[in-house]
This record gives C-alpha cells, structure tokens and sequence, in this order.
C-alpha cells in the first residue's frame, strides 16, 4: 500500500467516525419521525412526537442524550470503514485514471467526478447498504408495537444473513 493510499484510509477512517458521531442523532430523529408515519408498520394510530424538536427533547428527557444514539452501534462500526473505503478508493482511482491519462483527456474536475462517482458505489456496496439494513431494524425494533425481534447488533446481523441478503 502506498503511503498516499495509507494515509487517505487513515484519513477516511478517522472522518468517518467523527462525521457519524456528530450526524447520527439527526438520523435517529429522522427515522423515528418516519416510523411514527401512517405508511409505517409501528404506526400506533397517532403520532408519538409533534415535529424534530419535540422527538430529540423527549429521547433526551426519557433516556438521557445517549438515547439520541440508540441504534446507532452499526452506524458507529461502520463510519470508519465506510469513509476509508471512499478515500481508499478514490485515491486509487484518481491514481490509475492519471497514469492512463484520462486526466489530460477529460479534465481533472471531469476525471475527479468520474473517480467520486464510482468510490461513492464502492463505499454504498460495501458499507452503506449493510450498515442501513442492520441501523434500520435496530431503530425498529425499539417500538413499542410488537415484539422486540432483535437483541442487539450481533443477532441483528446473524438474523440478516449478510451478506447473502443485498
């Protein structure tokens, strides 16, 4: 492994787990407000929270500001990873395009967007779709309608099968 190559993972690595930590709460209020809709299963005939606010308030009054992070253990496994693979890549990418030329041919903002396009694939196969799978159920199974069908992060993914699953 080359050192750039190194060094943008270890800089992916280390964004990622920082990015997730800051925008997983955000997250977690998004999809609380899309499980209380009517088009969701845990629909419970009346919405729970009144908008954003009210959802974060009340996760932080009932279960302290970590609950903000419930169900967040994939997002958090996987925000390292998930970013060293989109650096990882792109600095590949961008590496192997310069030694063929595409750059000269196309362009470098051509080139680079060209490059973004497909690490941004690679990262979505990899990471991203398993982590939204696993977070999602996570998320889910926190309602209070039905029963609870996972125990946590490692039953989660035995229980999805992955990778078979995708």
């Amino acid at each position: 492994m080359s050192d750039s190559l190194a060094s943008a993972t270890a800089a992916g690595w280390v964004a990622g787990t920082l990015e997730i930590s800051v925008t997983f709460p955000f997250e977690y209020i998004k999809t609380q407000m899309q499980l209380q809709q009517e088009a969701s299963a845990l629909f419970a005939g009346k919405d729970r929270f009144r908008s954003p606010f009210h959802c974060a308030a009340a996760t932080v009054r009932e279960r302290g500001v970590l609950g903000l992070y419930r169900g967040g253990l994939s997002w958090a496994i996987f925000g390292g990873p998930r970013s060293a693979v989109r650096f990882g890549t792109f600095e590949t990418l961008t590496a192997a395009s310069q030694r063929r030329g595409m750059h000269q041919r196309l362009g470098t903002p051509t080139a680079d967007t060209i490059n973004g396009f497909a690490a941004g694939m690679a990262e979505a196969a990899l990471c991203q779709t398993p982590n939204q799978v696993i977070a999602i159920k996570m998320i889910h199974d926190q309602s209070p309608r039905g029963p609870r069908q996972y125990e946590g992060w490692r039953v989660t993914v035995r229980r999805a099968r992955f990778p078979a699953k995708f």
